[in-house]
């Protein structure tokens, strides 16, 4: 997976949806089901 902002130069970290209730996560796989929540 590649992730990039560029407002962040050098990211250390990245989260997705990291909330007990997260409504707006919107990342999908090619298969077309959703990305858990994570922290990498």
């Amino acid at each position: 997976m590649k992730v990039w902002s560029d407002k962040v130069l050098e990211p250390k970290f990245v989260d997705y949806a990291f909330a007990d209730y997260p409504l707006a996560a919107a990342l999908y796989n090619e298969a077309g089901f959703p990305a858990s929540p994570f922290r990498d």
